[in-house]
């Protein structure tokens, strides 16, 4: 797939996972990872992968983290608060 295309699709994909606007220099900071040729493979690799189940077998485990961490984890709600 050309380069361009590529790009797109993963712009497109992480500001759909986005609450609100992220600085340029983060939200290219997401990006480019996923443009190299290994990034590319990888990122389909991971959608392809990708299964519920997963997070179903570790969300209880959250509870067992011992360390300072911040988890990132539910869906937007009226009035932009969590």
């Amino acid at each position: 797939m050309p380069a361009y295309i590529h790009k797109a699709i993963v712009e497109t994909y992480i500001r759909a996972a986005l609450f609100g606007e992220l600085e340029k220099d983060d939200f290219d900071s997401l990006v480019s990872p996923w443009l190299s040729e290994g990034g590319q493979a990888a990122f389909y690799r991971q959608i392809a992968q990708a299964d519920q189940t997963y997070t179903d077998e570790v969300e209880p485990r959250y509870k067992d983290i011992r360390y300072p961490v911040q988890i990132l984890w539910g869906e937007k709600m009226s009035g932009g608060s969590y």
